[in-house]
């Protein structure tokens, strides 16, 4: 079966064209060490949207600034499902936000991967901003549903 590679080709040689423009919405828990939050300006110089319970604003106050809200959850269940579909229904009903982009605290990095006609790949880590600004072209251009995810490692 033969690729067309066009698409992907042309965005992994012009990455630093794109960046987000939509809010890039954060789900965290307990403010682990490690994580995108103390590298926040890598993501976007748009709007960041963290979703906090509201018992632990505390830890995630030193991150709010003119791009980065923080919202808080007030409940008593603890999931990453269950906090995911609470964020998505806020955004929906209680927001003026016709899309955005949900990435989870501990990214660290960006690949493009390019399949060749012989069955090869080629692959290249792009900086998570411009993978984020691909990722909301593509969807804008191409799809209602278009998709990213985090590699098996």
């Amino acid at each position: 079966m033969k690729r067309d590679n066009t698409i992907v080709k042309n965005y992994g040689e012009h990455y630093l064209d794109y960046s987000p423009k939509c809010p890039i919405v954060i789900p965290s828990c307990g403010n682990r060490e490690n994580t995108i939050l103390d590298k926040l300006n890598t993501l976007s110089k748009n709007r960041i949207i963290i979703f906090v319970y509201a018992n632990e604003y505390k830890q995630y106050k030193k991150y709010e600034s003119s791009n980065v809200e923080i919202v808080q959850i007030n409940s008593n269940w603890r999931s990453i499902q269950r906090k995911r579909n609470w964020i998505q229904n806020y955004l929906k009903y209680d927001y003026t936000i016709d899309h955005y982009i949900m990435v989870d605290d501990d990214i660290s990095r960006a690949k493009i991967r390019t399949f060749k006609e012989n069955g090869k790949t080629t692959s290249q880590y792009i900086p998570i901003e411009n993978a984020l600004g691909i990722l909301e072209n593509a969807h804008m251009k191409y799809s209602n549903t278009i998709s990213g995810g985090a590699g098996m490692n």
